[in-house]
């Protein structure tokens, strides 16, 4: 069975210099097992983890990377995604 997914689109202000008009998307994975994912996105050749699993302020727990295309992704322990009830 496949993992839910959410897709989020958030500014990004760095891609330009502060000018505020590139879009970045980050593609967002709730997972079950984040260790495991984390792993193996790891065990990927040329794999680009952004940062190691965090405690965000808002309470997820989460890692970042990018896949071989270039494309944002962002992992969540799923009982920690935060959906703001929008889900």
């Amino acid at each position: 069975m496949a993992e839910p997914f959410a897709r989020a689109s958030i500014l990004d202000r760095t891609a330009t210099h502060g000018t505020p008009n590139q879009i970045l998307t980050i593609y967002i994975f709730a997972v079950s097992d984040l260790e495991t994912y984390c792993a193996r996105v790891r065990a990927q050749p040329g794999s680009v983890v952004g940062r190691e699993i965090e405690t965000q302020p808002w309470g997820e727990h989460s890692f970042y990377c990018s896949d071989p295309f270039g494309n944002k992704l962002c992992f969540v322990d799923d009982p920690t995604l935060f959906t703001a009830d929008l889900l």
